[in-house]
């Protein structure tokens, strides 16, 4: 970020940063264009933004619309954590819990300030853990480490051995690469030019109305940058403030989801007919030992899936494991489309994809009871009960949260 910030100034572009640092880590991103190939953003298709408290509105009392971000076609998210050794972004939390339940990839950021670099990012990890951040769960990008200058100046006492201890620090209380935000000013202003302590990691640059001029590459990092700022003026649905923080990832969807520790594309490989996804539906009646399969927002079974309401209808449908998640189902035009109650056939989906995770659910129609149509048969995995068969009206009532959806590979 290039305005100069303090802990009362907006900072965002670090979170992107942690993103691109875990890429780094796992070798995504080998084999990516280098900078000679320049583009303007919007050649790059997977779009994200990032967030601060600034983000929330004038009085910064608003609360970000995550899932309708992510239905805008936003692919991730990164917010800002702490800042320096004691400062604590006070709508982190509900924003990290928020980006979660809206299923977008996320991460956390330290903006980097005044006092050591070991001590800002114990900080940062202590605060990122409180608030359920452990950078392993499913969703969860790296965490991001953001240095530029503070009001203009280098951050006092920053130096090469500083940035080290924090990044070192980080890495070792996640046991993932930080990405580094950064620029060539940065380093030409506050590291003598030598940027040779940001190498190997994957780095996240901001370069504003420059068109088709990406980022400069930053000397000694030895590589371009994987994630690029790309305007501070941006407009996100579901985000109050009308000046966001939006991001471009160099790599494809796909990577990004390795990142973010999701392993496949959820994308549908195989047309799947109706039969065969209800014959599905039934095999976790009994597959534990002739009992249903457990509920679970964090567990897999033995097939990949998690076991929970999402991951079953994935595993039906034979989506990439471990599953999409219900906002996904509901949102994403490659895996369903809207149609109407009238429509309804065995296979097609009911969603509610309000709420939170402990309150959206998703259920497989599978035939009316009657000709009134008042109530129809269902397979389902709910809370404390696990893989269920039985009749139910979800949906049927006016002004009902669940929607009719059609799986885009489901055939007669």
């Amino acid at each position: 970020m290039s305005r100069n910030r303090s802990l009362g100034r907006r900072t965002r572009l670090s979170v992107g940063l942690a993103a691109a640092g875990a890429l780094a880590a796992a070798g995504a991103l080998t084999g990516l264009p280098g900078q000679a190939a320049a583009a303007p953003p919007d050649a790059y298709g997977v779009q994200g933004f990032d967030t601060s408290h600034h983000k929330h509105g004038d009085g910064e009392t608003e609360p970000i619309d995550f899932a309708a971000a992510a239905a805008s076609g936003q692919k991730f998210v990164f917010m800002k954590a702490t800042q320096g050794t004691g400062y604590t972004d006070p709508w982190f939390e509900r924003d990290l819990k928020g980006a979660a339940d809206a299923g977008l990839p996320r991460a956390p950021y330290h903006f980097f300030d005044e006092g050591g670099g070991a001590e800002q990012a114990a900080h940062f990890a202590d605060v990122a853990k409180k608030a359920g951040y452990t950078g392993a769960n499913e969703g969860e990008l790296p965490p991001a480490l953001d240095f530029e200058p503070v009001n203009g100046a280098c951050p006092a006492g920053l130096d090469a051995e500083q940035v080290g201890a924090a990044l070192s620090t980080v890495e070792k209380s996640f046991e993932r690469k930080p990405v580094v935000y950064t620029s060539a000013h940065f380093v030409d202003q506050c590291l003598g030019g030598d940027g040779s302590v940001f190498a190997g990691h994957t780095l996240w640059q901001p370069r504003y109305e420059s068109g088709e001029k990406e980022p400069v590459e930053v000397p000694g990092a030895g590589a371009p940058w994987s994630f690029w700022q790309y305007t501070e003026t941006g407009q996100v649905d579901g985000v109050p403030s009308d000046a966001v923080d939006r991001n471009v990832f160099r790599g494809s969807e796909e990577e990004l989801r390795k990142l973010a520790n999701l392993a496949q594309d959820a994308a549908p490989k195989d047309a799947v007919t109706r039969a065969q996804m209800l014959e599905r539906a039934a095999t976790w009646l009994t597959a534990d030992d002739g009992a249903q399969v457990p509920y679970s927002q964090t567990e897999t079974w033995s097939d990949g899936y998690r076991q929970d309401c999402s991951g079953y209808v994935s595993m039906t449908l034979g989506l990439g494991s471990p599953g999409a998640n219900t906002v996904m189902l509901a949102q994403d035009r490659g895996l369903t489309t809207p149609i109407g109650i009238d429509e309804l056939k065995p296979g097609d989906l009911l969603i509610d994809a309000d709420g939170d995770s402990n309150t959206r659910h998703v259920v497989i129609f599978e035939g009316w009871t009657d000709d009134s149509r008042t109530a129809y048969t269902a397979f389902e995995q709910r809370g404390g009960h696990g893989t269920d068969h039985r009749t139910l009206d979800y949906g049927l009532d006016e002004g009902s949260e669940f929607t009719p959806y059609r799986p885009v590979n489901l055939t007669d």
